[in-house]
């Protein structure tokens, strides 16, 4: 498959009614990861990466509220 043939995949990531993020697959190994605000956290070359920044971004907005 060429890289022109590859179609994005969004997906959004939830925990009950509370969105955490979303990350958009731009091509075999390229995936970039949104906060729950749509606020860039980067792009990475797996799915594990992504998973974390996201992860990382909800324990940094609990920090912030929670002093």
């Amino acid at each position: 498959m060429s890289k022109s043939d590859f179609e994005p995949i969004e997906r959004a990531l939830y925990l009950g009614r509370r969105k955490l993020g979303r990350f958009v697959q731009t091509d075999n190994r390229q995936f970039e990861a949104f906060g729950p605000d749509d606020c860039s956290l980067g792009v990475f070359e797996t799915s594990r990466q992504v998973l974390a920044a996201i992860r990382d971004a909800q324990n940094a907005l609990v920090k912030d509220c929670h002093g």
